[in-house]
């Protein structure tokens, strides 16, 4: 997607800040996905240039410029990505190739915590249309979050919030996840989708982007920058 559309970041609506350990306790538990391999808490102190990973596996990223890291809000630290009229290396956090990130044929389940009140976006991903091997990513589409696995043998399954937007500038913890060749969704606990027939590995060399597409110039490849904050992100195979 690309559509060249500003929006701000308001601050009505916000819902009250969640400690990280009762966000991820209010999702339901994964019965398959059970080893954490990136876990990015963003709540590096203001100035920071590199998000830690939390899991033990050094899957440390490098922070853009245009990104404040520090940002208190709603009883959270949470990275604010404040505009999408940028370039991909100083809008996004950019994670080194890792084969533990990405999903093979294993078990995956991808947990973010965000707030924004863009439209349009991208929020994490590894790979893009076109990518070999195929690739994931949770964006936002018309307000509503989407999640998509395309596998190396052109398999695919899109995941959504159905009819709920998340797009309302308040706190929403998203968890996508494929088990075997079932794709699923769950907004804020719920689960709001759930499709079968996903087949093939989901295996590219490509760097994990947070905030975009990490391979983009705006002009024959849309940036798809998003625009609000990050609490955390984290990523558990089985």
């Amino acid at each position: 997607m690309h559509r060249r559309i500003r929006t701000s970041l308001v601050s009505v609506g916000v819902a009250a800040g969640t400690v990280i350990a009762s966000v991820f306790a209010a999702v339901p538990a994964s019965a398959a996905a059970t080893t954490t391999y990136g876990l990015w808490y963003l709540n590096e102190a203001p100035g920071a240039n590199t998000a830690r990973d939390s899991s033990g596996h050094g899957h440390h990223g490098k922070v853009g410029a245009d990104i404040q890291t520090g940002v208190q809000v709603s009883g959270a630290t949470a990275y604010r990505f404040p505009t999408w009229d940028s370039t991909a290396a100083r809008h996004e956090v950019i994670v080194p190739e890792s084969d533990q990130l990405d999903p093979g044929k294993s078990d995956y389940r991808l947990s973010v915590r965000f707030r924004t009140a863009r439209y349009y976006s991208n929020i994490v991903q590894k790979g893009q249309a076109g990518t070999t091997g195929g690739y994931w990513k949770l964006e936002i589409a018309r307000g509503i979050a989407k999640c998509q696995f395309r596998t190396n043998t052109g398999s695919h399954l899109t995941v959504s919030s159905g009819s709920k937007r998340v797009d309302d500038a308040s706190w929403h913890s998203i968890v996508c996840e494929r088990d075997g060749g079932t794709a699923t969704l769950y907004v804020d606990g719920v689960r709001t989708s759930q499709r079968t027939g996903l087949s093939g590995s989901v295996n590219n060399t490509w760097e994990l982007a947070m905030g975009g597409k990490s391979r983009c110039d705006n002009v024959d490849v849309g940036c798809d920058f998003f625009a609000g904050d990050i609490d955390y992100v984290r990523i558990m195979k089985g």
